[in-house]
């Protein structure tokens, strides 16, 4: 890298090479167990790896809010740190969890870390395709939280009154269209996904509990009745809830009876 056409800083174990669009490479020769980088408020640390470029991380932590790192180098050796600005990686109005890149994402931006050019026009191009490929990263991931938190809060208020498409979007900061879109990107829909639960919920509740009234099983599963609990059950077993409890019952039952000749 000693070529490289952009500015380069050296310091006791550190070369500091200042890319273009405010990117930077620090390459660290690890002379100490653990070394300490202080970052401005406007940058984050992206990609870790090693001087040699052999070993691809799993997963690429990444804090938009960072402005110190510690980072214990005992057991990974010389490494570089590829440093980029906030304001490059779009965060949205989501809130991430799990702030990394996939690992088949990481592989490809580390093939082009690993092969950057000297010149300064396909230098920029390569920097960009690193962003873009992290922006899209986070993106998808982004897609499964929310789909996940969706899912959690479908079931932790499938009792609750106000349970509506328009209140998980509120509650998960998102609009109503932007939800539906995530639905529609995990192949199902907010009508369905609620519908697979409360079926759920039903079924575990009788297999515990055959005995339990239509009217417990309706509250716990968020129906308003019984009506719309027994139309519900019967449009996806095809028998009623009275019948499949029966048959539950008789199954249970039967069962006992066998062990007991045993």
């Amino acid at each position: 890298m000693s070529s490289f056409f952009w500015p380069i800083v050296k310091t006791n174990n550190q070369t500091i090479i200042n890319l273009p669009l405010g990117v930077k490479l620090i390459e660290i020769d690890n002379q100490q167990a653990e070394i300490s980088l202080f970052f401005d408020d406007s940058e984050s640390i992206i990609f870790l790896y090693d001087f040699k470029c052999i070993n691809t991380p799993h997963k690429i932590h990444y804090n938009p809010i960072i402005s110190h790192a510690n980072i214990n180098l005992t057991s990974i050796g010389s490494v570089k740190l590829l440093i980029i600005p906030k304001r490059l990686i779009t965060l949205g109005n989501f809130d991430y969890n799990e702030k990394y890149i996939s690992e088949s994402f990481s592989s490809l931006i580390l093939s082009i870390l690993c092969s950057l050019s000297t010149e300064e026009d396909k230098v920029e191009i390569e920097i960009m395709t690193i962003i873009n490929i992290i922006n899209i990263s986070l993106y998808k991931n982004n897609k499964i939280n929310v789909f996940e938190k969706a899912k959690q809060l479908l079931l932790n208020n499938i009792d609750n009154p106000s349970l509506s498409l328009d209140f998980l979007a509120d509650q998960l900061c998102i609009s109503r269209r932007k939800l539906q879109y995530v639905f529609n990107e995990n192949n199902t829909s907010y009508n369905s996904l609620i519908g697979k639960i409360r079926l759920n919920i039903i079924n575990e509740n009788i297999n515990n509990n055959y005995d339990l009234s239509s009217k417990e099983l309706g509250r716990i599963s968020g129906f308003k009745n019984v009506q719309s609990l027994n139309r519900f059950f019967y449009k996806h077993h095809g028998l009623s809830l009275k019948e499949h409890k029966n048959k539950i019952k008789s199954f249970y039952l039967n069962m006992e009876n066998d062990i007991q000749l045993l």
